[in-house]
């Protein structure tokens, strides 16, 4: 694995989030027509940072103490709307260049889904994801996942 993703855990305000980085704003959209069907206000607050530091923010420095999220998109959703914003949250700090970025962001929307996911929607939530972020991007991510056939085992398999 490359240096460059294995980022030690930092500290950042959310005030010094900017909101996202202009290359993942489309794969967030991504997130954005799909309905969630879980609510996050029914976290209790230590849930909730517990939560950010199992899934920490990933962010790019923009200008001094400046950030924008280029993964972790759920997490800083959570963030946005259940702490305060001098809240410190947990982030790895990137130095990426734009196709990286947006490489990450893809990974983190397709892999979260292959990670989390408990129910029988995986499998449409998926074939979604794959619409979005096309073939190539998806076997490039999750080789074994080529084929509707290969959703359907990899739900089996859960």
């Amino acid at each position: 694995m490359s240096k460059k993703y294995n980022q030690l855990l930092r500290q950042v305000s959310l005030s010094q989030i900017s909101g996202y980085h202009s290359t993942v704003v489309a794969t967030v959209k991504i997130l954005a027509r799909q309905s969630f069907t879980s609510r996050l206000d029914v976290l209790s607050e230590e849930a909730i940072f517990q939560l950010l530091n199992l899934h920490p923010i990933g962010l790019v420095k923009q200008k001094k103490d400046q950030y924008f999220v280029i993964s972790g998109f759920r997490a800083y959703q959570m963030a946005l709307g259940l702490v305060d914003e001098n809240t410190k949250l947990p982030a790895h700090i990137y130095s990426l260049t734009d196709k990286e970025i947006f490489e990450m962001a893809q990974t983190d929307v397709l892999g979260s889904v292959l990670l989390h996911s408990l129910g029988s929607k995986s499998v449409s939530q998926i074939e979604v994801i794959k619409k979005h972020i096309g073939l190539d991007a998806t076997t490039k991510i999750a080789p074994g996942l080529n084929s509707s056939r290969a959703v359907t085992r990899f739900e089996k398999l859960k």
